[in-house]
C-alpha cells in the first residue's frame, strides 16, 4: 500500500513538473511572440516615416541613400572621416554636385541644406522661422550639465528673446564699447608683454592659444570688470574650460550615443564636461551674487554688461523666466561667445598673412601709418585701419565663427521650381556660400580687396551670402565688440613683433562647434627693429 502510495506521489509531482514546464514555455512563447508583434509594428511605424519623409521631400534634390532604413548617415560619417574636414566643407562638397538646395535623410528625419541668398533672406529676417529645440537644446545642457541654458544664443521663444536682447543691446552699442578702449588696450598690451620672452625667432609659439588667453582676459574685464589673468599663467582654469565646454558641445551633436556610452574614456570626457562648465557658472553666480550685494550696499559698481544684465533681471523682476539661473546663463553665454569667435578670427588672420606676403606688407604698412609707435590705440585709429578691416572681413569669409545657423520654416518657402515644406529644420551655412562662383570670384584665393567699397549703388551679388555673424534680428549682438578687440589686439601686435609662420603645419579646419585653425597657428617670432 506504501509502495502505491509513493508512485503516485512521485507521478503526481513529475506531472506537475510538466505543467509547470509546459507554462514556463507557453509564457516565454508569449512574451517572445509579443516582442516579436510589437518589434513588428515599431519596424511597420518606422517604414512609414521614412515613406512619408521621402514623400515631403519628393520636391527637391539629394544624395542617393546609402540604404532604405538609414538613409544617408554612412556616406556622411565616410565622408567626415576620409576627408577629416568640418561638416560644413563636406555639405559645400554635395552642394557642387546638387545645387544650392538640396536635402539628405538620417533614419526617418530630413533636413535640408540651403546656400541660396533669397532662402537666406527669408529664414533669418523673417522671425517665425525659429531655432530648431531637436538642435538647440545641445546649448542648453551638455552632458546633463545646464551650461548656456535659455541664453541669448539658445532661447527658442522668440518673444523672450527679443525682450532681453532689446534690454542688453546698449552695452554693445559703439557709445559703450568706445569708454573701454583702456581696457581693450590694457589686456592687449599684457600679451605683448607675454610675447616679448618668446620672441627668439626659435621657439613655436601656439598663436592660438595665446589669443584665446587674451580674448578671454578682454572678455571678462570689459564686460564683467573681473580678472581671469589667463594671459602668462599656465594654471588658470577658464581656457580650458570653455574649450572643454564647446568641444562636449560638438561630441554631442556628431555622436549623440555618447550621452550613454559606458566605456571609461567616454565616462571621463563627461565628467571633465561638465566639471568645466560648472567652473564657469558657478565663477557666474558669484559675480553676480557680489555684484548684488554691492548694489544693495550702495557700493560704486562698474557701468559693464554685467550690470545690464542685473538689470535686465530688475526689469523682469516676477518673471519666473529670468531668475538667477537665467542670468548666469547670460554670464556663460557671452563668457563662450565672446571668447572663442575673436580669438579664432585673428588666428585664422595671423595663419593668413603667413600665407600671403604681400597682404602682410600692406597691413603692416597700414599699422605703421596710422598707429606708428603709439602706446595707445585710440578709438579714432580704428576707422583708419581700412585695410585691416578688408583683410579681417576675407578671413571671415573663407573662416566664419560657425559653419551656419539653422531654422525651422514657419510655411512653405518656395526657390524656383522647388519647395521646401513647413514644419522643416533648414541649415544655411555661411562656410558653404562663401566658396561659392556665383557670388565670389575665384572664391577660394584669399583677397581682401574683394570688400573694397563699391562705386555704385547697387548691391554686392555677396549680398546675403556673406554671413559670418549673421543676419537679421537674430545676428551676433558682439559684432561690434569683436571688430574693435580684434583690430586693438592686431595692430598692437603689428607694432612689437615680426611673425613668420610654420609652413609644415596643417591648414585645415577644426570644428570644435566655432571654427578654428587645427594647428593651433603655429609661428616664430621675433622683435621688430
Amino acid at each position: 500500500m506504501c509502495m502505491i502510495l509513493g508512485e503516485y506521489i512521485i507521478q503526481y509531482h513529475h506531472s506537475i513538473h510538466i505543467e509547470a514546464m509546459g507554462l514556463f514555455v507557453v509564457i516565454v512563447v508569449y512574451v517572445l511572440g509579443l516582442f516579436a508583434c510589437l518589434l513588428g509594428i515599431g519596424l511597420l511605424v518606422f517604414v512609414a516615416a521614412i515613406l512619408r519623409t521621402e514623400q515631403k521631400f519628393s520636391d527637391l534634390p539629394g544624395p542617393k541613400r546609402d540604404s532604405f532604413l538609414f538613409g544617408n548617415i554612412f556616406s556622411i560619417f565616410e565622408a567626415k572621416k576620409k576627408l577629416g574636414q568640418p561638416i560644413g566643407l563636406i555639405i559645400y562638397t554635395l552642394s557642387q554636385d546638387h545645387g544650392p538646395v538640396f536635402w539628405i535623410r538620417v533614419f526617418a528625419r530630413g533636413h535640408v541644406f540651403a546656400s541660396a541668398p533669397e532662402i537666406v533672406k527669408e529664414l533669418l529676417l523673417n522671425s517665425r522661422h525659429i531655432k530648431p529645440q531637436s538642435f538647440y537644446k545641445n546649448f542648453q545642457y551638455v552632458f546633463g550639465a545646464r551650461f548656456m541654458g535659455n541664453g541669448l544664443v539658445s532661447e527658442i521663444n522668440h518673444e523672450k528673446w527679443f525682450h532681453r536682447r532689446a534690454i542688453m543691446n546698449p552695452a554693445f552699442r559703439r557709445k559703450y564699447l568706445m569708454g573701454m578702449m583702456e581696457k581693450f588696450n590694457a589686456e592687449s598690451e599684457k600679451l605683448c608683454e607675454h610675447l616679448r620672452d618668446k620672441a627668439d625667432g626659435r621657439n613655436e609659439v601656439e598663436m592660438l592659444n595665446e589669443l584665446n588667453n587674451v580674448t578671454l582676459d578682454v572678455i571678462a574685464n570689459v564686460s564683467f570688470s573681473m580678472t581671469t589673468g589667463a594671459v602668462g599663467d599656465p594654471s588658470c582654469p577658464f581656457p580650458a574650460a570653455v574649450t572643454l565646454g564647446l568641444r562636449g558641445m560638438q561630441t554631442i551633436i556628431d555622436k549623440p550615443w555618447y550621452s550613454f556610452d559606458p566605456r571609461s574614456e567616454s565616462r571621463k570626457t563627461r565628467q571633465e564636461t561638465r566639471e568645466a562648465v560648472n567652473l564657469i557658472r558657478e565663477t557666474g553666480r558669484q559675480q553676480i551674487e557680489e555684484r548684488i550685494a554691492a548694489r544693495q550696499r550702495g557700493d560704486h559698481v562698474p557701468n559693464d554688461i554685467l550690470t545690464v544684465i542685473l538689470d535686465c533681471a530688475n526689469d523682469l523682476v516676477g518673471d519666473k523666466d529670468f531668475q538667477m539661473e537665467n542670468m548666469i546663463d547670460e554670464f556663460v553665454t557671452i563668457f563662450f561667445a565672446g571668447q572663442e569667435t575673436t580669438s579664432n578670427l585673428l588666428a585664422f588672420t595671423i595663419q593668413q598673412l603667413g600665407r600671403n606676403p604681400d597682404v602682410a606688407k600692406k597691413v603692416q604698412a597700414e599699422v605703421d601709418e596710422v598707429l606708428g609707435q603709439k602706446p595707445y590705440v585710440e578709438y579714432d585709429d580704428l576707422a583708419k585701419l581700412e585695410y585691416m578691416m578688408r583683410v579681417f572681413k576675407e578671413t571671415l569669409r573663407l573662416y566664419p565663427p560657425v559653419i551656419g545657423t539653422t531654422r525651422v520654416t514657419a510655411h512653405p518657402v518656395i526657390y524656383k521650381d522647388m519647395t521646401i515644406p513647413a514644419g522643416v529644420s533648414v541649415s544655411v551655412l555661411s562656410v558653404v556660400m562663401s566658396r561659392m562662383e556665383e557670388y565670389f570670384d575665384d572664391p577660394l584665393l584669399f583677397n581682401p580687396d574683394r570688400f573694397k567699397p563699391q562705386e555704385d549703388e547697387n548691391l554686392p551679388r555677396h549680398f546675403y551670402a556673406y554671413i559670418p555673424f549673421s543676419v537679421g534680428q537674430r545676428s551676433c549682438i558682439g559684432q561690434q565688440f569683436a571688430m574693435i578687440e580684434a583690430r586693438v589686439i592686431l595692430g598692437k601686435l603689428l607694432q612689437r613683433f615680426e611673425f613668420h609662420l610654420n609652413q609644415s603645419q596643417r591648414l585645415d579646419m577644426l570644428d570644435e562647434l566655432t571654427l578654428k585653425p587645427l594647428d593651433k597657428c603655429k609661428n616664430y617670432l621675433t622683435l621688430r627693429a
